[in-house]
């Protein structure tokens, strides 16, 4: 099932401008909304508190959280990984 990408907001921009992250966000956001089992992306589940978040991961070094509601992915955050 193809998945839409909802717009990220302008801060989450800039935030991956500012790391020179946007040709690698662009490649996620293909794979994101075509393919989420595809071996880069790493994606897989984060349960907080009884609510469902999706991780991801943009390089070795950057990953992205977000939230699937049907066929809509929202980018939460994108933030250095967590060692």
């Amino acid at each position: 099932m193809p998945y839409i990408i909802k717009d990220i907001r302008p801060d989450l921009y800039t935030y991956l401008a500012k790391h020179s992250l946007i040709d690698k966000w662009h490649k996620a956001e293909s794979l994101l909304a075509n393919d989420l089992s595809h071996p880069s992306l790493h994606f897989k589940k984060i349960v907080l508190k009884g609510t469902a978040f999706y991780s991801f991961q943009l390089d070795k070094k950057y990953r992205g959280i977000c939230a699937v509601h049907g066929n809509i992915i929202e980018v939460i955050v994108i933030t250095a990984h967590y060692q």
